[in-house]
């Protein structure tokens, strides 16, 4: 379709909707997503929202965790707590503020234990040539320095990536430097009965491969299908190098029939509206 011209009425139809199915087959990236293993946990965690569900009342919380996410293998429930109760975000948040502050990130992941708690782990070179004391310090004040906090600090974990556990994750998440990976694997030694890898992209300041359209609108549609709960700014970098704090919501096509991004930024009242072939990136 050429600038000037008009779009099909059918295909103006297709993007004016909330169900996510006709969105991605209307941006042709059904054949992409299912033949990506990495992808298939969080398509099935989002893909059967619709505009409707935010007002379904009654649901037990337990029953709203076993849509969420299912294992493939057991067919049995996941229980996908940092990703409901806002850990996730946080811990991606933590990250960034972490590798921002001049710490070396290798990897970070989540990873429930056989007993049933979480632990995030953050792969850092800083432990390995400073030692524990100097790791969890800058831990700690990279925790200082959030504007929001976090509650699971003491659940923070630093490892070398020599660790066998940082082996592990690292082989897992290196074919994927844009997409999370989910999984119960074994990292080294340690039987993991889930994971989740954050991936590379989010803490990775300079990255060789830079975000394209089609990841930053993928990584936009994640942000805006996390339901009600609450979503902390994602930072935003625009291609002329502004970049801000912000949360999305919403993804449109615009008067010139080039797609925008709408999104709160801290601090203004009014919302931002943003052409997404402006933003460098979304993390």
């Amino acid at each position: 379709m050429k600038a000037e011209s008009f779009p099909e009425k059918s295909l103006v139809d297709a993007f004016y909707k909330h169900d996510l199915a006709k969105l991605r087959k209307e941006a042709g990236l059904e054949t992409e997503m299912d033949s990506d293993a990495a992808m298939l946990q969080p398509w099935r965690a989002v893909k059967d929202w619709s505009e409707q569900s935010r007002y379904e009342l009654g649901r037990r919380e337990q029953d709203a965790k076993g849509a969420i996410c299912r294992d493939r293998a057991r067919s049995t429930p996941v229980d996908p707590s940092p990703l409901v109760d806002g850990r996730f975000d946080m811990g991606r948040r933590f990250v960034q503020k972490f590798a921002a502050d001049g710490n070396p990130i290798q990897a970070a992941f989540w990873v429930e234990t056989e007993e049933g708690h979480w632990f995030l782990y953050v792969v850092s070179e800083l432990m390995e040539q400073s030692g524990p004391a100097v790791a969890y310090g800058a831990i700690s004040a990279s925790i200082a320095k959030l504007a929001y906090g976090i509650p699971f600090g003491s659940e923070i974990k630093v490892i070398g990536p020599n660790n066998p556990i940082a082996k592990g994750a690292l082989e897992l998440a290196a074919p994927y430097p844009r997409r999370m990976v989910f999984g119960d694997y074994m990292l080294g030694s340690l039987r993991a009965e889930q994971s989740i890898i954050y991936p590379s992209a989010v803490f990775n300041m300079n990255p060789a491969n830079p975000m394209t359209s089609e990841d930053i609108s993928r990584e936009i549609l994640r942000l805006m299908s996390q339901g009600s709960q609450p979503i902390l700014p994602s930072h935003v970098t625009l291609k002329d190098g502004t970049t801000f704090n912000a949360v999305p919501f919403s993804l449109e096509l615009g008067n010139k029939r080039s797609m925008i991004v709408r999104m709160l930024a801290d601090g203004e009242i009014a919302p931002r509206t943003v052409p997404l072939d402006e933003i460098a990136s979304i993390a």
